[in-house]
């Protein structure tokens, strides 16, 4: 249970870090882009989108989303994940610590995960010099 708050602390640090950096929360950066999709398409047809719900997860530890978004289908959903992870990854960088055991884990509605994207699957790495 202490280490439960100790890593939600942990978790909570990274995000505020990352917001005293002028850099955008998890959450907000979220709701921004899928606003903008959210509007576009209000604009070309008055269909319901469903709400998800996107969850920072280390380990068996979680930061809810308590909002959600409206996402028009699972492929948006999977882009904003994406976009999310890589922005952390950045900002850790910045910092000179990545932590690639974070995931992003998408629920809907009914609490189902819809999708999950490790961080280290967010991006490619490459080590070795090209040989000449």
């Amino acid at each position: 249970m202490a280490h439960d708050a100790c890593l939600r602390g942990d978790l909570t640090k990274k995000i505020a870090r990352r917001n005293a950096a002028n850099l955008p929360t998890l959450l907000a950066q979220l709701t921004y882009k899928t606003g903008l999709t959210a509007l576009a398409n209000r604009q070309h047809a008055m269909t319901v989108m469903p709400i998800l719900y996107f969850d920072l997860v280390s380990g068996a530890h979680r930061l809810t989303d308590p909002e959600g978004v409206e996402c028009i289908d699972l492929a948006g959903a999977k882009e904003i994940a994406l976009s999310a992870a890589r922005d952390i990854v950045s900002a850790d960088a910045a910092h000179g610590k990545i932590d690639l055991t974070l995931r992003i884990n998408v629920r809907d509605a009914d609490d189902r995960e819809v999708h999950s994207l490790p961080f280290k699957d967010a991006f490619g790495v490459k080590i070795d010099a090209p040989e000449a």
